[in-house]
């Protein structure tokens, strides 16, 4: 069969698809014809068509490269000079070569078991392959193997758009994990698996989007938390805001009451003012008539300082003249004292006269008893007029020094009308200047009833505002009520997110490889022929 298969030289070559699927047919699909022109497949007919479109290799037991066909040797890069009586390991990796397992394979093709599968090999420049072949152990007599015939196709293709979509598979499986654990709210998941092209665009992209995410609730949170702290701020100081201005407003409203009430006091006082400045005035008026008084009695004063005075001379002439007549009284006295000495005389004379001549004494007698009645009435009345005079004196005494003291007291009246009349005319300047200011004042008090007025009128409008403001807080703390019932929603619509955890990959390293089938090199299915 061999000899059939590989011809009599070492240079036959063949093509190959499958050794299996594609026996009995060409290259393109259509059945091999015999030399009869049959239908049927016959040795000859399969072996032309293994030849076409299989590569074919044969290797003693120990390995080493007897022949191969010209598919096989396209296959691999080599002409059949370079690999004859070479090692099969110059198709594998090193590393598998060098392996156990590569060691393994060759005990069990040499106890004659067969080996099919897909075989990872590397070509002349050191290109992975991947074939899918069969190893056939080729029996002597004595059951003893002789020759191992490799029959195999390139599937490189087909592997690798096999890895490719196994890779793509796995990758959007990482992705669809990592999303899956997005869509669960947790935001510390990355993707760090390696990929190229598209895929690791998508990846970083995602990362990116979770990133920015995690961000923007992460900022959402502290908003979320410092709007629920100032939340609660603001309808605390709502609070105190409403009882502040509640106590502005019952304040505003006291001292607008005040205000209304120092409004009637200063038109009170502008009345009482209006009431000093008329009465002021009447007093200026009363004062300068005061002062006409005074004016007018300080001339009478004058006139009765200036009577007195002359009331006092004549007084003074009168005590001179009684002091005159006092004078005279006392000569009469005494004139009267010598004429009743003499009529004592004259009696003594007539008793001696009487005892002479008793007519003539008799007469005389009569004479001067007359004489002595007339010095004693004279003497009577000059006492009596004594008397008087001193009377008179005395009088005229007490009415000098009346007179004097009259005088006196004009002169000091005098003084006290002309201090009274100074005094009437610093009263009537001060009445002057006091009505000044009472005008004054009365022009400021109507001033301040203005302002008074426009301070009522402020304090209606504070009073206004601050229960428009009361109102205002009310909304405030309603709005701050409103916003915190909002920001726990948001807070608990963030809390849903984990932000956390360190970031992990739903699966971790590159995509899965292609699979290391070294059967030879590592077969997939075990299965084992002859």
């Amino acid at each position: 069969m061999l000899t059939q298969l590989f011809g009599s030289g070492d240079s036959t070559r063949t093509d190959a698809q499958s050794p299996v699927g594609n026996a009995g047919h060409d290259a393109d699909g259509s059945p091999i014809q015999d030399d009869e022109g049959s239908s049927g497949v016959t040795e000859a007919a399969l072996i032309e068509g293994v030849h076409r479109s299989m590569g074919v290799i044969e290797f003693r037991p120990d390995g080493t490269v007897e022949a191969a066909n010209e598919n096989f040797l396209d296959l691999i890069g080599y002409e059949l000079g370079e690999i004859k009586g070479e090692h099969h390991r110059i198709f594998v990796e090193d590393e598998y070569a060098r392996s156990e397992e590569y060691r393994a394979f060759w005990e069990k093709l040499r106890r004659g078991e067969p080996h099919e599968g897909r075989l990872k090999r590397v070509d002349k420049d050191g290109r992975v392959l991947w074939l899918q072949g069969t190893y056939v152990p080729v029996f002597g007599e004595g059951e003893e193997v002789r020759r191992i015939v490799k029959i195999a196709n390139d599937i490189t293709d087909r592997v690798e758009a096999e890895n490719k979509r196994d890779t793509l598979t796995e990758q959007v499986e990482i992705l669809l994990g990592a999303m899956d654990r997005f869509a669960d709210g947790d935001l510390t998941v990355r993707i760090d698996a390696e990929a190229d092209g598209d895929i690791g665009r998508l990846y970083d992209g995602f990362n990116r989007s979770v990133d920015n995410l995690q961000r923007m609730v992460e900022q959402i949170r502290e908003v979320a938390q410092s709007t629920m702290a100032s939340a609660g701020q603001i309808s605390s100081s709502s609070d105190q805001m409403a009882a502040s201005t509640e106590e502005q407003s019952a304040q505003a409203e006291e001292v607008a009451a005040a205000v209304e009430e120092l409004n009637q006091t200063i038109d009170e006082n502008a009345r009482s003012v209006q009431s000093v400045a008329e009465a002021a005035e009447a007093g200026g008026q009363k004062a300068r008539e005061g002062g006409e008084v005074v004016e007018k009695t300080t001339e009478k004063m004058e006139e009765i300082v200036s009577a007195a005075q002359e009331t006092a001379s004549v007084i003074e002439g009168l005590a001179t003249s009684s002091e005159k007549i006092g004078r005279v009284v006392d000569q009469i006295d005494e004139i009267a004292n010598q004429t009743n000495l003499l009529a004592l005389n004259a009696a003594i004379e007539a008793a001696r006269a009487g005892e002479d001549g008793a007519g003539t004494g008799q007469g005389f007698a009569v004479v001067a008893e007359e004489v002595r009645e007339l010095a004693e009435e004279a003497d009577t009345a000059t006492d009596e007029i004594a008397e008087m005079i001193e009377q008179v004196q005395r009088e005229t005494s007490g009415a000098v020094e009346a007179a004097r003291r009259s005088s006196q007291k004009a002169e000091e009246g005098m003084e006290l009308a002309d201090r009274t009349g100074g005094a009437i005319e610093e009263v009537i300047t001060s009445i002057g200047t006091v009505e000044e200011q009472a005008e004054e004042i009365a022009t400021a008090s109507e001033q301040q009833s203005a302002t008074s007025e426009q301070i009522a009128q402020s304090v209606q409008s504070i009073s206004t505002a601050a229960q428009e403001s009361a109102a205002g807080v009310t909304q405030v703390a309603d709005s701050a009520d409103e916003l915190d019932v909002f920001t726990e929603r948001l807070r608990g619509a963030v809390q849903r997110f984990d932000l956390d955890k360190e970031a992990e990959s739903p699966r971790k390293g590159p995509g899965r490889s292609a699979p290391q089938n070294h059967g030879g090199d590592g077969h997939r299915s075990g299965q084992v022929s002859l």
